[in-house]
Formats: structure tokens, C-alpha cells, sequence
């Protein structure tokens, strides 16, 4: 439980001293984690008793309650936090005292859902929102006003608006074509609008209540036969398949930190359940897991579907051109290389301890790593400032491709996401080291089983590649690299090598290969060297410019 939870939880001890006990609600999501949430279910008088809530937040969730005794208020978490579950749904609250709904406040409530949806691994939220100063909600102003903002968002959230205007009230409801309409409007085939229904059934089902969530499913699924044979048929079936979904969800996270545990999850779990529903998530679990599914035949050929590995080939790419990119820079580097604000931590906490000049064997070897670190953050806020120019000098028509991982990889999403460029993470499940960093693009982050179809997406579309300083992996990417280009097995584009030309000499001594014939010397002039991330970029703009003035033609998917 967060901080903000303890000091609302003690509030909230002395209110029950005055005015008799409350019922909190403790949920825990699919991988472990919790939040809390004060039920005003049959004790709505809470609700003036709640610290921190806002006079017209009071407001609005009274109106809320008008429409469904069935609300939480939502302890706020370090982070941000939606306000409410509504019906089973996670539901932040806004309040607009200008008139139409602002596209500022559809963009903080969207960012807010998103955000505690990925924390907790669930499905997006909904949004209620009072038009303060309005009598009535103007359905096509209101509808003209939404759809604006959502084709302008880069991914809505949002699967369904609560607008309320005095006494009045509508519901919008985002259709699969991304856009809003009158939920009594929309068709029964709009897919948001179904999974919604859907979700709040599987809720239902989850707590018991087989007939509420029926009757849910039945509004959505009216044409399903086992309604008639089994009325709990589709509760069951929502049960199962958030049994199916949350196992799933363990599975993923387990696999990147403990993939013996998640085998032992995914063993018992297809050991409990049918094969009906193992075979739902079994393809996802595959590639979380990097299994790759090989017939038992004796015969050496794959199948026509190879599982994970096929899909790792191909569905990226396929994403990115569905986000409009079009074009990559992909870089690389060390994933221990810390922000010098950490290294610099780390350094004074060390000096501290044994002094500048310490005596001890122990003490020597602590200053020498906090001296090293120190001096290898430079290279992080290079590549942060890379990435940076990359977003700007391209007009975010170049995405910023990295391994997703800490370090360089980090520095370099960091620079692209700050300015509000695409930042693009291809992670790697590994036992330790790797993570997937914070700064890369909402639906633009990937994680691979397999090392060797990370690489090819690494290098798909790309209009540049940027190498610095980096150990094994960065080395084996480098050298790959090179000789695919020198074989002309991928197209002739920049590749840098940021930092001191003495640097790569010393690591690598590349004029050795060609002074004892095993490259042409030609072949040294595939790579460019550059000390500073604005010398990287120069080069990299100049050279797509001559090919491509708006960097669209020169390598793309």
C-alpha cells in the first residue's frame, strides 16, 4: 500500500470514530499489485466525509449516483489515478466550467486512465464528466467537440463519456471506427462499446453475481444460442475468460524476471482448464515465453503458423505503420550507462563513505566504479539530446528505435518522448539487467522472446543507425550491422559511431583490419565517426536530406 493510502486510511480511522465504520474495498489486479477504494454502495453520506475530495468532484459523483448506486472513490496512488469504479469500471471525473468539453480535460482524463490501466495491467476506463454552466447536454455540439479530440489523440482510452448537464445525461460510446456516438445509437457490433458490457459482466460473474451478469451479456450477445439452453452460460464464459485473461497477464510479467515460474503458471494453469480456453491464450503465451510450437512429426519443417516466432517477425513493423511511422533511427548502447544525476549520487555517497583519496583495497575499487560511472553519464545525456534533435529535426516523421532497455537505450526514447517525438522500444526478456524504460510511446513498446528477431525488427525501416559506447551486445549489433551493409544484404545508410575517434580505435582497432587485408579499405568508409549528438545528427539530416527532403522515401516498412 502506497503512502497516500496509509495517510488516507488514518484520516479516514478518525472520521469512523465520529460517524460509525465504512466499508474499502481492496482490489488486487492480474499480477499482484492492489489499490483501495471507499464503497459508497447503501452509504453514500461518506461522501461529504471523504478527505481530499473537491466541492465539485461532491457534486459531480452525487449526480453519478442518480444513475448507479454501484461507485467507489479510488485512494489516490503515487501516479496518476482515475477517481472512481463506476459499474465495475475504472471512471475519472472531470468538471468543465467553460461549456463544451475541453480538449485539455479529455487529454488529462485519457493520460489518467491509460497510465493506472498499464500500472495495473487492465483495459483503458471510462469518463464522467458535468458541463458546470450548461442547462443540458447539446448532443451534437457535445459529439462534434469529443470526436475532434479523439482524432486528434494519438490513442483514446476512453471506451465510454458520461456528460452531464444540469439534470440532463447522455452516454457516448467509442465505436471500432474510433469514433463517439449515443450509446443507444450505436450498433450492437461496435466493438469498444460490446467489450465494456463485456467487462463489467465479467465483474459480475467474478463476484458471484451468475444473474446480473447474464442479463449484461444477453443486451450485448443477443443472439448467442446457449442463452436459451443455459442462462449462466455466458457468465461462466466470462469467468473463464478472465481466469484465461488474468493468467495471461501473470504469465507476461513472470516471464521477463522469473521464466521458470511462469512455465510452472502456464503448466498448471492448462493443467485446471479446458482445452477450449488453454487455446485462447496459448499463441500469446508462446511468444511471452519465446516458444516457438514444432510438429511432432518427424519431419523438419515448421508449421504453417510458427507461434510466437513469426508473429515477432512481422506484427511489429505492421503496428508501427499503423501509428504513422514511416521511418526509423535506431540506436544503441551500453543498458549500465546511468544519467548523471544518479552517477553523481552514487559518486558523492561514495566519496562520503571513503574519501576522495581512500586507503582500503575496498574503498579504492568503490571510488574507481563511482569515478567510471561519472564519467560514462556524459554518454547518456548525449544520446538523450540525440534523440531530442532526432524528434525536432525531423518534425516526428522519424521514430526513435531503441532495444527499450536502461541506459543509452533509455537516454536515447527519453530525448524523442520530451519532445513529443515517437519513441520506439523493442525489449528483451532477460533474467536480469534488462527492463522496459518509462520513455518510450504508449503502443509502441514490444518485448521478444528471441534475440534474433529483436535484431532484424532493430533494423527494419531504418534510415540511420546510431552506435554509443556499448559492451558485447552493442559490439555484436555493430559488427552485424556492418556486414550485412558491406554484403549489401541491407540498404547503404548512415551509420555513426558517436564519440572520440580514439575511443573506437582503442576498442575496436578497425584500421588493423584493413592494414592486414582481411576488409577493403573502402569498407571503412561504411561507418562515420562523431563526437557530440549534434555532429551524429548533422550528419544523419544532411545525408537523408540529399536522398529524401521530408525523410520519407529513403528506407521505410
Amino acid at each position: 500500500m502506497n503512502s497516500n493510502s496509509i495517510n488516507l486510511i488514518a484520516q479516514l480511522k478518525n472520521a469512523i470514530r465520529t460517524y460509525g465504520p465504512v466499508k474499502i474495498r481492496d482490489y488486487e489486479d492480474s499480477i499482484g499489485g492492489h489499490f483501495v477504494a471507499i464503497d459508497l454502495a447503501g452509504q453514500a453520506r461518506w461522501l461529504d466525509r471523504i478527505p481530499e475530495l473537491q466541492p465539485h468532484e461532491v457534486y459531480l459523483i452525487r449526480k453519478i449516483l442518480k444513475v448507479t448506486p454501484d461507485v467507489q472513490v479510488v485512494v489516490r496512488e503515487e501516479g496518476k489515478t482515475p477517481d472512481l469504479v463506476v459499474a465495475g469500471d475504472m471512471t475519472e471525473i472531470k468538471s468543465d466550467f467553460k461549456g463544451l468539453p475541453s480538449a485539455h480535460l479529455l487529454d488529462k482524463a485519457n493520460q489518467q486512465v491509460r497510465e493506472f490501466a498499464q500500472r495495473h495491467m487492465l483495459e483503458g476506463g471510462n469518463l464522467a464528466m458535468d458541463l458546470v454552466n450548461e442547462p443540458s447536454v447539446e448532443t451534437q455540439r457535445v459529439l462534434e467537440a469529443v470526436n475532434n479530440w479523439a482524432q486528434a489523440a494519438r490513442r483514446v482510452d476512453l471506451g465510454r463519456i458520461m456528460m452531464f448537464a444540469g439534470d440532463d445525461v447522455k452516454h457516448f460510446a467509442l465505436g471500432s471506427d474510433g469514433v463517439f456516438r449515443l450509446a443507444e445509437e450505436a450498433s450492437p457490433g461496435l466493438v469498444v462499446d460490446a467489450g465494456v458490457e463485456v467487462r463489467r459482466a465479467q465483474m459480475l460473474a467474478k463476484k458471484g453475481m451468475l444473474g446480473k451478469a447474464h442479463d449484461v451479456l444477453k443486451r450485448v450477445m443477443p443472439d448467442q444460442a446457449e442463452l436459451a439452453v443455459d442462462p449462466y452460460a455466458p457468465a461462466t464464459q466470462a469467468r473463464e475468460s478472465l481466469e484465461a485473461e488474468r493468467a495471461l497477464l501473470k504469465i507476461k510479467k513472470l516471464a521477463r524476471t522469473q521464466p521458470a515460474k511462469a512455465r510452472e503458471t502456464w503448466r498448471r494453469f492448462r493443467k485446471n482448464h479446458s482445452e477450449e480456453v488453454v487455446l485462447k491464450i496459448s499463441a500469446e503465451v508462446d511468444n511471452a515465453l519465446g516458444v516457438v510450437s514444432v510438429p511432432r512429426s518427424a519431419s523438419i519443417s515448421l508449421p504453417a503458423d510458427p507461434g510466437g516466432l513469426a508473429r515477432e517477425v512481422s506484427e511489429p513493423a505492421k503496428i508501427l505503420r499503423d501509428h504513422g511511422v514511416r521511418a526509423t533511427v535506431t540506436v544503441y548502447g551500453s543498458a549500465r550507462i546511468l544519467p548523471q544525476h544518479v552517477a553523481l549520487k552514487r559518486y558523492k555517497k561514495a566519496a562520503a563513505l571513503w574519501g576522495e583519496n581512500p586507503a582500503a583495497e575496498e574503498g579504492k575499487a568503490a571510488m574507481e566504479t563511482a569515478r567510471r560511472d561519472l564519467e560514462n553519464s556524459r554518454w547518456y545525456e548525449e544520446a538523450r539530446r540525440f534523440g531530442r534533435l532526432v524528434a525536432k529535426g525531423s518534425g516526428g516523421t522519424l521514430a526513435v528505435v531503441t532495444g527499450g532497455g536502461p541506459g543509452i537505450m533509455e537516454a536515447a526514447n527519453r530525448g524523442a518522448f520530451e519532445a513529443g517525438g515517437p519513441s520506439v522500444g523493442y525489449n528483451i526478456a532477460l533474467p536480469k539487467e534488462q527492463g522496459l524504460n518509462p520513455y518510450v510511446t504508449p503502443g509502441l513498446s514490444f518485448e521478444f522472446g528471441n534475440f534474433s528477431t529483436r535484431k532484424m525488427n532493430l533494423r527494419h525501416g531504418a534510415a540511420a543507425y546510431v552506435f554509443f559506447p556499448g559492451g558485447f551486445g552493442t559490439m555484436d549489433e555493430l559488427f552485424e550491422t556492418l556486414t550485412l551493409m558491406q554484403t549489401g544484404k541491407i540498404a547503404r545508410v548512415p551509420i555513426v559511431l558517436v564519440g572520440e575517434k580514439a575511443y573506437w580505435q582503442k576498442v575496436v582497432g578497425f584500421q588493423a583490419f584493413a592494414d592486414m587485408g582481411l576488409i577493403a579499405q573502402a569498407d571503412l568508409g561504411i561507418f562515420r565517426f562523431a563526437e557530440t549528438a549534434e555532429a551524429a545528427w548533422d550528419f544523419v539530416s544532411e545525408t537523408l536530406t540529399a536522398a529524401s527532403p521530408s525523410f520519407q522515401t529513403v528506407q521505410s516498412f
